[in-house]
């Protein structure tokens, strides 16, 4: 499969749907987007951290997810249990093990695309990778949350252990 030619909606190698591609408005990082299939049975529900240790993931970018993912799993005490970055570095989907939790800009085209991806519940909350937010970087205890709604994923920050 030539990634090149796959669009915004189309099935990615890993069989997601790209929801990023190169010409993506604020993706600097040049890269495609795939999120994971989302009627996988073996989605859960997991905290974002087990502690409330600074995990120097503020980064909120478009090609930043990754980079804070591998930030929030160096904390020791996290692990695919208690650890929603945890669990996406150690889930592996169609051979691929390189899944990660979404940037708050990446979340945000996650949302904007929606509809295309599927998958997602109005009213229901998603974890970004990002800790605290713009300019609140020292807020350690929580971390930020999208609430996909009709309108605007409305972002706000819940504690990390919820």
């Amino acid at each position: 499969m030539k990634i090149e030619h796959l669009r915004i909606g189309d099935k990615g190698p890993a069989g997601g749907v790209i929801f990023i591609n190169p010409t993506t408005h604020g993706n600097t990082a040049g890269l495609w987007f795939e999120a994971g299939p989302c009627g996988n049975p073996d989605f859960v529900q997991i905290p974002w951290s087990s502690g409330y240790g600074d995990s120097g993931a503020s980064g909120t970018k478009i090609g930043t997810g990754a980079s804070n993912t591998k930030l929030i799993t160096s904390m020791s005490e996290n692990t695919k249990e208690n650890c929603a970055a945890a669990y996406c570095t150690s889930y592996s989907w169609n051979g691929f093990a390189d899944w990660f939790l979404p940037s708050d800009d990446e979340l945000t085209c996650l949302w904007a695309n929606r509809d295309t991806v599927g998958g997602f519940d109005d009213g229901s909350a998603y974890w970004s990778s990002t800790q605290g937010g713009p300019g609140m970087d020292l807020l350690y205890e929580s971390a930020n949350v999208h609430i996909f709604g009709a309108h605007s994923p409305d972002p706000y920050k819940v504690s990390k252990d919820k």
